[in-house]
């Protein structure tokens, strides 16, 4: 016996050497896991670092903005200065017009040398005027001067009336004193025939010049005849000059018409290039809109890159967690309560001063932020008061042109009225001469050829009258056609009036939804801090708890040592076995310790994500700052907008001032009209009427050079409005992708703090399992201090049987040595994976580099092609890059994360309840994520609405657009936002689902984990239970003959069972924790109640399982029967296999050595305690021997690896126990043995060394 201890003793310390150098591995390995700790640490710091100077850059790009707005808007301000000038100098132009006619006036005044008295009237009456207007208003002051001149038209018209009356009358007197001349003459005539030849031919007389009265009586016969042949021919004369002279009217007529016509079809030239303009546009937008889709494509590839990287780190993380799983299993052997203790306090402290440096640094840089804004808000604020000085500026110099204008058209109309005045002041006289000329021809031909004069006189007036009213009648019809034209004219000017009402009302629709926007932005401010406050409010609450549950571990770590040393100095004599059960204690509770570790390096990171969160709603608040000034900036470009209008507006007057202008035309006309109905009077308003076009003509086209140079300045204001408008969309559509990314953010972060939560959950449940595992611990140790009373009495009947145990255990060490190694060869090929996996992924970081590099060139190509989008591709490109390094960020700690989680679970997850708890967790956890994509699908859903909506709203704008040609760039630029926001959202549904996947797959793998920690775990069980059983085989090796002698002793009958005492009888080898009932058949009751018996203990020290899930397992063992494996195994054969579980033989229990995990490893050790029985009984001998090697052979035979060898074997077993559990009718109540005696046990258990 003392070789044999000696032996194991020297077999016990070359596993303790073969551990202490799996120690030094261990040791090793987490020198390698501080070192990557370092490493990572560092990373984090450069990316932190990395992240504030992106932030800086960010806030500097948005102040180089405002200050390039700033810029622009003095730009602005001195186009506008130079339009200012530019139409001073208009005026000035005007001002020098209206001196050339003043000029014109004075000419006309020295040129009529025989009115000076009437100029002086004149000239009087106009510096009248001009008082009058500048006292009471130019269009009183028209009518008035309009009424007085009719009142004088009239007035001449009857003195011209009166004088054709006179000239009648005297006409009439002379026709009587030639008709008596006549007679005379005749009677004169027939006296001279008498006496002399009469004429042949009197009509060919010689034409003679009769100038006065004395030469009327020396007239011949036929004199007469021919003076009034000479005057009809003078008088055709005159009638075809007129002619001549009504042609050529009409022919400056047709000119103008033809003149009107060309302007007509140069307005329509005009209105079709600036549709081809319009286009032209259109198609500047088509290609910006395939540019933007290109960026797209692009950004679809690097997504997709993007995955690949996630798959594959995320292979490379499995890879880590085998690697880590390994090292903590070496790593747990070793490790003391006290390090990781001391450790966890100065790490807390630690992150404790780093939060309290990152809390101040954060208050610094928002104080500097909030600083920075308010001098951008002030900035924005003079911009504003200055481009309002500017406003009023042009809104008096827009006055005083329109003042100058007046002037101007006032002082035209008295240069039209004087020149009138002269016309026919010149008219009166000539009117008098002619008058005095006819008076004179009159006096001098007073003879009877003056009466076919008269006739054919009238004959001429008739047709001059007829004349007359033909022109009437067509200067009328013209009239009509202009009435026509103007009213036309007005109809447009009330349809402009109308479109620019509609469209003020739509600014002040828009601002109204600016303002909407800014509430909406508010409210989203304040929920945001109230946010924060709760956020504060559950750190103190979990630093509150953490505190509370490191004091109650300090408390139950205390008890747990005290109990130890007691434990310790009442076992001296089993100090070797002891030592080896404190030394797998010792690696539990390194598990334990490491879980809180883990524990606080999950809190210090929930804390580093509340820091990321803060930063993110720091920035959200400066981007919504940023955007309220980009509104304001909106509001200034719309008030340049209706600048414009006005400028127009002021157009679509001068043109209603052309159409007055022409309505007085069209009233002179009339007037002349008026005036030519007397024939004297026909040359003189032929002449007026040249001189009226001519003077039209030269107004005409001095407004067709005005309209021109406004026509150049409208365009150019357009194109300079179409420019700013394109610069303001493309903010906007940047703006919008920033607030896309920021609510993907803030959708992260919400999923974190759902995680962060049932984490918090989970540990309070954790916390609870193990005060209730403390107190069965204790209960534990009570029922071990009686068994050790008990087992002192029976190690003096162990001896014999430590004998067999030896050779067991020597193969028990050979296949922990198999163990080893296999663990040591698993080591190297995952660290040779681990190698692999890193050198995978520098190949895939080249890769990435180079297609970055490519990515780089395309852009390249694309900012020569397009120069005019280098700015924004250049902010797209800073904008990718940064959301690359922040999704780099974000998955380096969701790895870290997922791996401290992973590993706690593993550490954590020693029983099969927790297990299920995980998994109902996890369950849970995919709920969630799955209600989080219906929350963003009805999100994308209201998305989907909102772009119905703006459809509508598009609909509506471009039948505004149709009237109003300004705001349809901008409703383009709105739909390609919208278009775009949502392929951001569609963008964020596929990130969302990729997100999904990968979650799902890192829960599986991370289930596969726990499930090989927990087989691990359980093979430990197994081997402490096996070492527990060595020492108690030495208890019943000398119980065993009082054992014998008792059993012999009892009575045989079936119908009475016999209790075996707990404490009264030192001599049972039963546990006294158990109660047994059994009745003892003849022959074959003490072995089989001593393997059973046996059987029972190793179940309870084997596994620390429930106490419910103890009892249903022991029904089991006692109710069911099992099929023998060969027909010639005897009764003992089916005791053992009695003690199978659930079907399976005792010998698929010893293979362990392939590392795997097998809950049935404990079955060996009741087989062997078995044997160790039947070897000290007297009464059995040859018998059981031969018994045991036949079920050995068999053992030998039978031996295949079982389907609990795979994961899902295993949950198999465990779904079948616990529904056993929960249903206990599908127990079988009529269980018996095969060789027909019952063996009915009542079995009270409870846990023996359970694990923490």
């Amino acid at each position: 016996m003392s070789e044999q201890i000696s032996q194991l003793q020297a077999e016990l310390e070359a596993q303790a050497e073969e551990l202490k150098e799996a120690e030094i591995r261990a040791e090793c390995s987490q020198e390698e896991a501080t070192l990557r700790d370092n490493m990572v640490a560092t990373l984090t710091e450069e990316l932190n670092t990395l992240r504030e100077q992106l932030d800086d850059k960010t806030v500097m790009e948005n102040e180089d903005k405002l200050k390039e707005s700033l810029i622009e808007c003095d730009r602005e301000k001195e186009d506008l200065e130079r339009r200012c000038t530019i139409l001073e100098r208009e005026k000035a132009e005007q001002s020098q017009t209206v001196g050339q006619l003043k000029m014109e006036l004075w000419q006309s005044k020295a040129a009529a040398t025989g009115l000076q008295a009437q100029m002086k009237e004149t000239e009087q009456k106009i510096s009248d005027l001009e008082q009058r207007l500048k006292d009471h208003g130019a269009k009183c002051r028209e009518l008035a001067s309009l009424h007085n001149r009719v009142e004088e038209l009239q007035s001449l018209t009857h003195s011209q009336q009166q004088s054709v009356a006179q000239s009648q009358r005297e006409a009439q007197q002379n026709q009587a004193e030639l008709a008596s001349l006549e007679a005379i003459l005749a009677l004169l005539h027939l006296r001279e025939g008498a006496v002399g030849s009469l004429c042949v031919r009197p009509c060919m007389l010689p034409p003679v010049d009769y100038s006065g009265t004395a030469q009327l009586l020396k007239l011949k016969p036929g004199e007469g005849y021919q003076h009034l042949l000479r005057v009809m021919q003078s008088m055709e004369a005159d009638r075809s000059k007129q002619s001549s002279l009504v042609e050529r009217l009409q022919e400056r007529l047709s000119r103008a018409q033809s003149e009107i016509s060309s302007l007509q079809s140069s307005m329509a030239q005009r209105a079709s290039h600036y549709q081809s303009l319009h286009t032209e546009l259109l198609g500047k937008v088509s290609q910006a809109t395939d540019t933007e889709k290109e960026l797209k494509r692009k950004s679809a590839r690097a997504a997709s890159l993007e995955k690949q990287l996630q798959e594959k780190t995320s292979a490379y993380s499995q890879a880590a967690l085998s690697n880590t799983e390994l090292e903590s299993q070496l790593q747990e052997k070793n490790n003391t309560i006290q390090h990781y203790q001391s450790l966890l306090t100065k790490k807390q402290r630690e992150y404790q001063q780093s939060l309290e440096k990152m809390n101040k640094s954060q208050s610094q840089q928002l104080a500097e932020q909030q600083q920075r804004v308010e001098l951008l808000q002030l900035a924005v604020e003079e911009a504003k008061s200055q481009v309002l000085q500017m406003e009023q500026v042009l809104s008096n110099l827009q006055e005083e042109r329109d003042e100058a204008q007046r002037a101007a058209n006032l002082l035209q109309n008295s240069v039209d009225q004087l020149t009138q005045e002269k016309q026919v002041d010149a008219r009166s006289r000539e009117q008098l001469l002619k008058s005095f000329k006819e008076q004179e021809s009159q006096s001098a031909t007073k003879m009877c050829e003056l009466q076919s004069s008269l006739k054919m006189y009238r004959e001429e007036l008739n047709v001059y009258q007829q004349q007359m009213e033909e022109l009437k009648r067509n200067f009328e019809s013209k009239l009509q056609k202009k009435n026509e034209k103007a009213s036309s004219l007005q109809e447009k000017l009330r349809g402009a009036s109308q479109v620019c009402q509609s469209t003020n009302e739509q600014n002040l629709q828009l601002q109204l939804s600016l303002q909407q926007q800014q509430t909406m932005l508010a409210d989203s401010a304040a929920r945001i801090s109230e946010l924060e406050e709760s956020q504060s409010q559950l750190q103190t609450q979990v630093s509150s708890l953490e505190q509370q549950l490191e004091r109650a571990r300090a408390a139950l770590q205390d008890e747990v040592r005290n109990r130890e040393r007691d434990v310790q100095e009442k076992e001296k004599e089993l100090q070797e076995m002891i030592r080896q059960n404190a030394q797998l204690s010792d690696s539990n509770t390194h598990v334990a310790s490491d879980m809180a570790k883990c524990q606080g390096e999950l809190l210090n990171k929930e804390l580093e994500l509340q820091r990321l969160r803060r930063d993110v709603n720091n920035k959200t608040s400066q981007i919504s700052r940023l955007e309220e000034n980009l509104h304001r900036i909106k509001t200034e470009l719309d008030g340049k907008t209706n600048l414009a209008v006005d400028l127009e507006e002021a157009l679509h007057r001068s043109e209603a001032d052309k159409l007055l202008s022409v309505q007085r035309v069209q009233l002179l006309e009339e007037q002349l009209q008026v005036v030519r109905r007397e024939l004297a009077d026909t040359l003189q308003h032929l002449q007026e009427l040249r001189d009226v076009l001519q003077r039209t003509q030269t107004v005409a086209d001095e407004r067709k050079n005005s309209l021109e140079k406004l026509t150049v300045q409208l365009s150019d204001t357009r194109r300079e409005l179409e420019e700013r408008t394109h610069e303001v969309l493309d903010m906007d559509n940047a703006l919008k992708e920033r607030q896309g990314e920021l609510q993907q953010r803030a959708n992260l972060l919400a999923q974190l703090e759902v995680a962060i939560r049932e984490h918090k959950q989970e540990m309070v449940r954790k916390v609870e399992t193990l005060q209730q595992s403390l107190e069965a611990k204790e209960k534990e140790l009570r029922e071990v201090q009686q068994d050790l009373t008990d087992k002192r009495l029976e190690e003096a009947h162990r001896a014999c049987a430590c004998q067999q145990k030896l050779e067991r255990l020597l193969k028990d060490l050979e296949e922990t040595q198999n163990c080893c190694e296999a663990l040591t060869r698993q080591l190297d090929s995952t660290k040779l994976q681990s190698k692999e996996t890193e050198d995978r992924f520098c190949a895939v970081e080249k890769d990435l580099v180079l297609k970055e590099a490519c990515w780089l060139e395309t852009e390249a190509e694309l900012q020569r092609t397009i120069t005019s989008l280098e700015k924004e591709l250049e902010l797209e490109r800073e904008q990718h890059n940064k959301e690359l390094d922040s999704l780099q960020q974000s998955r380096g700690q969701l790895l870290k994360v997922s791996s401290t989680m992973s590993s706690a679970q593993d550490k954590l997850s020693a029983k099969l309840e927790q297990s299920q708890n995980q998994l109902d967790q996890t369950r849970t956890e995919l709920e969630r994520t799955r209600d989080q994509l219906i929350h963003v699908q009805t999100q994308r859903d209201e998305t989907q609405t909102q772009l119905l909506h703006a459809k509508t709203q598009l609909e509506q704008s471009r039948t505004l657009y149709e009237q109003t040609r300004a705001q349809n760039s901008i409703l383009h630029s709105q739909l390609e936002q919208l278009l775009a926001q949502l392929n951001e959202a569609r963008v964020q549904a596929s990130q969302l689902q990729t997100q999904l996947q990968a979650s799902h797959k890192s829960m599986e793998t991370s289930n596969e984990s726990l499930l090989i920690k927990e087989s691990e775990v359980t093979r430990l069980q197994a081997r402490i239970s096996s070492l527990e059983r060595a020492a108690d085989r030495q208890h019943h090796a000398l119980s065993l003959p009082t054992l014998f002698t008792q059993a012999d002793l009892a009575p045989t009958s079936p119908k009475n069972p016999l209790f075996v005492p707990t404490s009264d009888q030192p001599s049972c080898p039963v546990s006294p924790t158990h109660t047994v009932a059994f009745p003892l058949p003849p022959g074959h009751t003490d072995p089989l109640l001593s393997n059973q018996t046996q059987a029972w203990s190793s179940i309870d020290s084997s596994l620390d399982l429930p106490p419910s899930l103890k009892a249903t397992l022991r029904e089991v063992f006692s109710k069911q029967a099992w099929e023998s494996s060969s027909p010639s195994s005897s009764a003992l054969q089916d005791a053992v296999d009695q003690q199978g579980w659930q079907g399976l033989s005792p010998v698929d229990t010893t293979a362990t050595s392939d590392g795997s995990f097998n809950p049935l490893t404990y079955k060996v050790d009741m087989a062997d305690d078995t044997i160790v029985d039947l070897e000290a009984s007297p009464q059995q001998g040859g018998a059981s021997e031969l018994r045991r090697e036949s079920a050995c052979t068999l053992v030998g035979e039978d031996e295949e690896e079982m389907d609990m060898n795979s994961l899902t074997g295993m949950l198999r077993f465990v779904n079948q126990t616990l529904a056993m559990q929960e249903d206990p009718s599908r127990w079988s109540s009529s269980g018996q043995a095969e060789t027909g005696h019952p063996l009915p046990l009542q079995v009270a258990a409870t846990p023996l060394f359970g694990l923490s």
